[in-house]
């Protein structure tokens, strides 16, 4: 009809899939979440139409449904095929985006269909509603995909041939044309099938028995696919796996494995009340002594050190220490182990971290070959070395331990120790150093969503750019942090981010801002005497900054006594020996030469366990207490 009348044809392509993006944020705003916009562009695949319909759907709020619209459009196309193409495609649909020829062989009956089914696979594939895949898996994108929208999979690569719907319409629409006893059935066939062809991917098979009226038998699925999310980093999938595993109805060791790993998860995100519930709703009805009875027990301390709990702490530990772990448990016995003495350490209960320790270093050769076993050796040897004022010895230990972590593939420990690495060197004065290292530490921890390392490494970098005098840095990094902490129910840390601040905000000149926080400080650590000695130290410094010699007095003696008191402190014991003698040499007390004169020697006892002469330099040289304990012990004595 247009061969006369010069008609010009003009190809419409599909919309790219920035453009997609583009006229969808345009419509709905720049605030529509990304998971909403990857969803609608996923559906509409380049067609002009479907994206209009779609993004008025998800203006109206509905986001999950299919518009009657493009859900009609869809179905028409399927309602001109044959009732057994249309069969076909019911049946592939139940797989989500992706399925073989042997998945929907086995929902139609089995061997008897084989030849009915690849021809019909085949002429499908010509009328282009499917495509033949050769490369494996494929990302699902239907709504009513077996595999939930966080978790978007395939099924597993075969032999035999696998397909893909052309576009995640039609399969959509194949799906909605099923009736609910057919697609229940349809989801048990499919797990079965997939069961027994050794599917991988748990969440797929927890997925296809929940959809199909066996709730129960997908509880060790969701258990598995919990454990997959939490190997593979996905602490929120881990989360909420584990959590449709306990909705499904799981009991005993399934719930109790199932809050474990909730428990876990929320810990490397810094939800600790949240991990502390899920650990002890674990314990409820985790046998004694099996594997996940003691990570659960190392998740209760892991919180209770986060909250300076000592009852809890005291608790927990005993526990540990009276239990005999069998042979398959020494090694999660030695996690918790570890976990408790640092945590002893923490809250100043000296004895029983020393005890606890000397029964986690007998263990050693009976766990010889478990590097992970031997590392959490180490990492308990590195507190006590900590407390002991050795240094070195803490540098040199987690060293080991970050080594013998990225041994195992542990990344998530490895992250840790790398942190606890570049604070041995701050505290080794080895400012530029500990700042890279953080720096990278910060950057690892936040692409894997380890919030309770990333807030540390923000606090560990504060006080390194404070000493590196970049001040305002310091004081943000440290802020930043603090509010974490606070939302973490982290007391412990959000304490040391207040003493922290203090001495950022004397460098700064602020002494009344610095008197504040370190006095807040302070009250965090009201059971912790270790830490608390040194937030009254630093706010001694600062109320003598501002000639408030009795309260100057008053806190750098509180805080001596408590170093005396426990003889051995985490941080700080330069900061509270020098405190005091300048308290009491401002205030012109006699006792100010002997004060000065003790804070040299055990600063020199401390620098003589450091082997390393450039090291042991460093440490009284650049550590600005140390050298300035030198300096004043050198005045007086002139």
């Amino acid at each position: 009809m247009w061969e006369e009348r010069s008609a010009a044809v003009l190809v419409v392509n599909d919309l790219t899939r920035r453009a997609s993006e583009r006229l969808i944020r345009a419509v709905l705003g720049a605030d529509v979440s990304a998971p909403v916009v990857k969803l609608v562009v996923e559906r509409a695949q380049g067609n002009a139409f479907y994206l209009e319909e779609l993004i008025r759907a998800v203006a109206n709020g509905e986001t999950e449904r299919l518009p009657q619209t493009v859900l009609a459009m869809a179905q028409a196309r399927l309602d001109a095929l044959e009732p057994a193409a249309r069969h076909v495609l019911r049946a592939a649909s139940i797989f989500g985006q992706v399925f073989s020829a042997g998945g929907v062989k086995a929902l139609l009956g089995g061997a008897d269909r084989t030849t009915e089914v690849r021809d019909w696979l085949a002429e499908l594939s010509v009328r282009e509603v499917i495509s033949p895949r050769d490369e494996g898996r494929s990302r699902d994108t239907g709504a009513d995909r077996p595999s939930s929208a966080a978790s978007e999979r395939g099924i597993l690569a075969r032999a035999e041939q696998q397909y893909v719907f052309r576009h995640a319409l039609v399969r959509e629409a194949a799906y909605a044309m099923l009736t609910d006893s057919d697609r229940a059935l349809g989801h048990r066939l499919a797990g079965a099938w997939l069961e027994q062809a050794g599917e991988t991917d748990a969440l797929v098979l927890a997925e296809h028995f929940e959809r199909g009226g066996e709730p129960v038998r997908s509880i060790v699925w969701y258990r598995r696919a919990a454990e997959q999310a939490l190997e593979g980093n996905d602490l929120s999938a881990a989360i909420e796996r584990a959590e449709r595993g306990v909705q499904c109805g799981a009991t005993g060791v399934d719930r109790g494995v199932l809050r474990l790993l909730q428990a876990e998860a929320h810990t490397w995100r810094g939800e600790h009340a949240e991990a502390t519930a899920r650990a002890r709703e674990s314990l409820e009805v985790l046998p004694a002594g099996t594997v996940p009875w003691i990570r659960a027990t190392e998740q209760l301390v892991e919180g209770a050190k986060r909250t300076v709990d000592r009852a809890v702490l005291r608790e927990v530990a005993q526990a540990i220490g009276e239990l005999a772990p069998s042979a398959a448990a020494r090694g999660a016995w030695a996690g918790a182990a570890a976990h408790a003495v640092s945590g002893l350490f923490t809250a100043g209960l000296y004895d029983m971290a020393t005890s606890l320790l000397g029964r986690l270093q007998s263990l050693e050769p009976l766990v010889a070959d478990d590097p992970r076993a031997v590392a959490w050796i180490r990492n308990a040897e590195s507190w006590a070395a900590m407390y002991a004022g050795d240094t070195a010895a803490c540098l040199a230990l987690d060293t080991r331990v970050v080594e013998a972590f990225a041994e195992v593939g542990d990344r998530r420990n490895e992250c840790m120790q790398r942190l606890s690495v570049a604070y041995d060197m701050l505290n080794l004065g080895a400012y530029a150093e500990a700042e890279r290292a953080l720096r990278d530490v910060l950057v690892t921890a936040d692409r894997m969503g380890l919030e309770v390392v990333t807030a540390t490494t923000r606090h560990n970098l504060g006080f390194v750019c404070g000493r590196l005098g970049q001040h305002d840095e310091a004081r943000a990094l440290q802020l930043e942090a603090m509010q974490a902490f606070h939302g973490h129910g982290d007391r412990r840390m959000e304490g040391a981010t207040h003493t922290h601040l203090a001495d950022v905000l004397i460098a700064m000149g602020d002494f009344e801002g610095a008197e504040r926080e370190a006095l807040a400080g302070a009250t965090l650590f009201a059971n912790s005497p270790s830490s608390r000695s040194q937030s009254l130290a630093i706010a001694s410094l600062a109320e003598l900054a501002q000639g408030k010699m009795d309260a100057a007095l008053r806190s750098a003696g509180e805080a001596h006594e408590l170093l005396e008191a426990l003889g051995e402190v985490e941080e700080g014991e330069s900061t509270i020996r020098l405190a005091w003698a300048e308290a009491l040499a401002a205030a012109g007390d006699p006792r100010a030469p002997e004060a000065i004169a003790g804070a040299r020697r055990r600063l020199l006892e401390r620098a003589a366990k450091i082997g390393d002469a450039a090291w042991r330099r460093s440490f009284l040289e650049r550590v600005p207490e140390n050298a300035r304990t030198i300096a004043l012990s050198e005045a007086s004595s002139v």
